[in-house]
């Protein structure tokens, strides 16, 4: 409990508490944060699973040149994803 409350209070130093959230309760609190979590967690597991068969299969020459281009595009667009959910 005292972790949480610590998390919590560490949370209200942020604009976000001020601006969005302002009064929210503990529980209010720990459902965003396991939504965050999981949904950061979530953008991991797909980041891995695009990244390691990329990787597994540039080393084997198994995808074709014509593909870079794209496969470059959805990389970026996925990372550019990833550095708005962050910002």
């Amino acid at each position: 409990h005292a972790d949480w409350l610590a998390e919590f209070e560490r949370y209200k130093q942020i604009p976000q508490y001020a601006q969005v959230n302002a009064g929210m309760s503990l529980d209010e609190f720990k459902f965003i944060y396991w939504w965050e979590w999981g949904h950061r967690f979530l953008g991991r597991v797909l980041g891995l699973v695009f990244f390691v068969p990329l990787v597994v299969l540039a080393a084997r020459r198994a995808i074709p040149r014509r593909l870079w281009g794209a496969i470059g595009v959805i990389g970026a667009l996925g990372a550019l994803q990833g550095f708005v959910g962050w910002w």
